[in-house]
C-alpha cells in the first residue's frame, strides 16, 4: 500500500474488540519526516499521539514500554568520555525530592514498582542554582518491610552516607581517608590524614553519644599546633565534662 498526498493516513477500527466501534487507530505521515501513530476517541472527539518514529529511526512513546522474554541492548560508539545512553527526563515544575529512578524487581510473583525491588534514584536536592542533585540507593529486606528502604546516599557535595554497617572484604582491606595517594603506607589499614589535616584537628569516637550528653572516648589528634607541638590525646566524653586521660 503506497499513499502519496498532503495527509497520508491509514485508519483501523476493530468493530469486534474496540470498546467503541467508532474509535480509530490512525497511522499517518507528518512533518519532520515522521510516521505518527494516533488514537482517535470518538466519544471525546479527540486525537492523541501514542507513538512516532522519524527517518533517523528515533522513536518517542507517550506511554509505557514492556519487553517480555528478552533483553534491551543499547549500542553506542566509543569515545574519550562516556556517552549519554540512558536519560531519564522529567517535565513540569521543579520540586525538591523529585527526579527519576531505575527499579529492579526482585520477586517473580510479587514484584511491583513500589514493593519487592531494589532502586537507584536521582533526586533533586535543595539549594544551589536549582539543579542540585543527589543519588540514593534502596534495597528491600522483606522480614522488615516489603517496601525498599534507603541504604546509601551520595549528596550533591559528594559526601556518602551509609544507613547500615560497612564491611570491607577482599585482598586490600583498607579504609583510606584524606589525600592518601602520596602518603599512606602499605601497612596502613586505616589511614586518616594528608594535606587536608594541615593545622586541623581530627578524632575517632567510640561511645553512646558524642555530643557531650553521653559517655564515650575519643582518640584525638590535635593538629592545630606546629611541628612537634601536635598531640595525640585519649579523651573521655564523661557526659559533658571532658577529661584528657592520656596525652
Amino acid at each position: 500500500i503506497y499513499i502519496n498526498n498532503t495527509s497520508p493516513t491509514l485508519g483501523f477500527t476493530d468493530s469486534n474488540s474496540f470498546t467503541d466501534a467508532n474509535d480509530i487507530y490512525i497511522i499517518r505521515g507528518t512533518s519532520g519526516n515522521k510516521l505518527q501513530f494516533q488514537w482517535y476517541d470518538d466519544s471525546a472527539s479527540s486525537t492523541t499521539e501514542t507513538f512516532n518514529i522519524d527517518s533517523s529511526g528515533s522513536a518517542t512513546f507517550a506511554g509505557d514500554i514492556t519487553v517480555s522474554g528478552g533483553n534491551i541492548e543499547v549500542d553506542s560508539s566509543m569515545s574519550s568520555s562516556p556517552t549519554s545512553i540512558i536519560y531519564l527526563d522529567v517535565d513540569g515544575t521543579n520540586t525538591d525530592g523529585g527526579g527519576g529512578s531505575i527499579v529492579f524487581s526482585t520477586s517473580a510473583s510479587a514484584g511491583t514498582l513500589t514493593d519487592y525491588n531494589a532502586q537507584i534514584r536521582g533526586v533533586r536536592a535543595s539549594g544551589g542554582d536549582g539543579g542540585d542533585s543527589q543519588l540514593e540507593f534502596y534495597t528491600t529486606l522483606v522480614s522488615d518491610q516489603v517496601t525498599p528502604q534507603r541504604r546509601m546516599l551520595i549528596s550533591k557535595e559528594g559526601d556518602v552516607t551509609f544507613d547500615n554497617d560497612i564491611t570491607v572484604e577482599g585482598g586490600h582491606q583498607k579504609i583510606l581517608v584524606g589525600t592518601y595517594s602520596n602518603y599512606a603506607q602499605t601497612t596502613d589499614r586505616l589511614y586518616i590524614g594528608g594535606d587536608g589535616l594541615a593545622s586541623q584537628d581530627a578524632a575517632i569516637y567510640i561511645g553512646n553519644r558524642g555530643n557531650d550528653t553521653g559517655y564515650g572516648y575519643r582518640i584525638y589528634y590535635e593538629g592545630t599546633g606546629t611541628g612537634n607541638n601536635n598531640k595525640l590525646i585519649l579523651k573521655s566524653e564523661n557526659n559533658g565534662t571532658n577529661v584528657d586521660m592520656l596525652s
